[in-house]
């Protein structure tokens, strides 16, 4: 029952290190991506365009120097150390304020029972092994590292939001948090229970922005950097899971 959870075969985890040493977003300087010809930068809907942020602060930095009687122009050299810096500083201050795909889970929104015997606790992990099967079942969500990079290539080279596998990734999980929102669980799993919907919650946001990517490739860089977190997020619930499975005689 465990082994559904998640991905239906969790050896088909792309180890991390794959994805962070081989992602084309993780090698490539931002700057280099907002600057790319041919890209406009535009504004996705309900969402906050973080390409859009950082060319205002470069435009501001530019009018700056032209002030001061400098050429903005020359100084625009992407391995400069002062060039670097501004860069890293819009970063993180994006980061901090505006992108941050970590959401927090309130109590009130989730359905808490207080029947902690064993027989409720069964009947969550049974419930909790039928959604992953049932979201989960379609082959395209078990992707090699390979083809998670080739889908993020895809959506920060063209506009294909409608098609875009990320963005189907996106749903899917948008659907897992509704289904969790409408499970009952019991109050003794409810650190575990959050700890599975914040997982989910900051999936949807990372694999929409990866989707987004054209139209935000700074806020999709961002995302990619989340990858390998999300995927020690998924181990770390695995194992979770094992153990409170054998916890009431599930194997």
């Amino acid at each position: 029952m465990g082994a559904y959870f998640i991905l239906k075969n969790p050896g088909s985890l792309p180890e991390t290190k794959s994805i962070a040493g081989n992602n084309p977003l993780a090698q490539t300087n931002p700057i280099k991506w907002a600057e790319q010809p041919g890209k406009q930068i535009a504004q996705a809907a309900n969402s906050y365009n973080a390409t859009d942020f950082f060319a205002k602060s470069l435009f501001e930095k530019f009018k700056i120097l032209d002030q001061n009687g400098k050429d903005p122009f020359a100084s625009a050299n992407p391995n400069d150390p002062n060039n670097q810096n501004f860069v890293k500083g819009v970063a993180e201050q994006l980061s901090k304020e505006t992108l941050s795909f970590d959401q927090a889970v309130s109590d009130g929104d989730l359905k808490i029972s207080p029947d902690n015997s064993r027989e409720a606790k069964i009947g969550y992990l049974q419930s909790v092994a039928e959604i992953t099967k049932n979201r989960f079942s379609d082959a395209k969500y078990q992707r090699s590292a390979d083809q998670i990079i080739s889908d993020i290539e895809n959506d920060c080279t063209e506009s294909n939001l409608g098609l875009s596998t990320n963005g189907k990734i996106a749903d899917l999980y948008n659907n897992l948090v509704n289904d969790y929102l409408n499970l009952s669980t019991p109050s003794d799993y409810l650190s575990f229970h959050k700890s599975i919907i914040a997982h989910f919650r900051k999936s949807e946001a990372v694999y929409g922005a990866l989707a987004n990517c054209f139209n935000d490739p700074l806020k999709g860089y961002m995302a990619a950097q989340n990858l390998p977190q999300l995927i020690t997020n998924v181990q770390q619930i695995q194992l979770s899971l094992l153990k409170k499975s054998k916890e009431v005689g599930l194997d």
